[in-house]
């Protein structure tokens, strides 16, 4: 199979891979289902991470409410960021981003159910394990796009794979 940077029609390094004549070859249709599938899978961990997020942001009860509070909601505020980047990613690959609900979760390997309790502890563990998982998944999708070479998606994932380092620090 060919990668991205191979498809000489794009010039040096190959990531600009909106053109109305691409692709072309039965390979060139293989690379690109490729990429779009990858990107896909990180939109589908981000929504539902985002979710997840959310949903710590309206149930986490503690001491620290407020800041707990204001904390998680710039979290799904930035996860909703890079996921509409994500998804315009997809769409300037030729492909379509499936970032609906039933997408998501036929997707998305964050298993785990939310935590019943409302303990702001017991919430921001349940999180951080889901940031984990998803995190390893963006991580996948980064080694194929690696593989396919194409610059611009993997540019898009690492600030991904940064994002959800720096949030999963807290």
């Amino acid at each position: 199979m060919r990668t991205v940077s191979q498809l000489d029609d794009f010039g040096p390094g190959g990531s600009d891979l909106v053109n109305s004549v691409w692709p072309k070859t039965r390979e060139e249709v293989a690379c690109q289902e490729n990429v779009v599938s990858a990107l896909n899978q990180v939109l589908a961990h981000i929504i539902d991470l985002e979710t997840r997020t959310k949903r710590a942001h309206w149930n986490a009860k503690g001491g620290n409410f407020y800041s707990l509070h204001k904390m998680l909601d710039d979290f799904a505020g930035d996860l909703d960021a890079i996921a509409d980047e994500i998804g315009e990613r997809v769409m300037a690959v030729g492909g379509v981003a499936t970032g609906n609900v039933f997408e998501v979760a036929k997707r998305s390997t964050l298993t785990q159910e939310p935590p019943r309790s409302t303990r702001a502890d017991d919430v921001i563990k349940s999180l951080k394990d889901d940031y984990d998982v998803a995190r390893l998944e963006v991580h996948k999708s980064f080694e194929t796009l690696a593989v396919l070479e194409d610059d611009a998606s993997m540019d898009i994932v690492l600030s991904t794979m940064k994002l959800l380092d720096k949030q999963r620090s807290f």
